[in-house]
């Protein structure tokens, strides 16, 4: 994505991310916003579950 939008020559690119989970990256990438920085781990909650629970909690 990033190399598509460099292709528009944007004055600049930043990335935002609302869990920023960099145990899980597949390709090195450096966000410039996050609201949540896991090393390790992983969260749940709000949508995000572990084995079919804790889907429905009200938060992260």
């Amino acid at each position: 994505m990033i190399e598509y939008i460099t292709l528009l020559h944007p004055r600049s690119i930043k990335i935002c991310s609302l869990i920023d989970k960099r145990e899980q990256r597949a390709v090195k990438i450096d966000v410039d916003y996050s609201c949540f920085s896991l090393e390790k781990g992983f969260i749940v909650g709000f949508g995000l579950d572990y084995n079919k629970k804790y889907r429905n909690l009200p938060a992260i």
